[in-house]
């Protein structure tokens, strides 16, 4: 996951939006990050929903901190 967030290729993100819901919150964590990295709106997009459906209060929080960076940016 470290590589994908260096690499910021919007390729990955079809791959990535399929880990966001994965059962080890510690993987969603990397996968959020990595989609942060990115930063496309699909991206976003992704985050958006997975913070609607997450139930990990710290995972909640890292996406929050990755809509918010994406928000600021723009």
């Amino acid at each position: 996951l470290e590589l994908i967030k260096c690499l910021n290729r919007e390729e990955l993100l079809d791959p990535l939006s399929l880990l966001v819901t994965h059962k080890n919150p510690l993987i969603r964590r990397g996968v959020i990050l990595a989609l942060g990295s990115i930063g496309t709106e699909k991206a976003a997009a992704v985050l958006s929903q997975a913070m609607r459906e997450e139930k990990d209060k710290m995972t909640r929080m890292c996406i929050k901190d990755e809509l918010h960076k994406l928000k600021t940016k723009r």
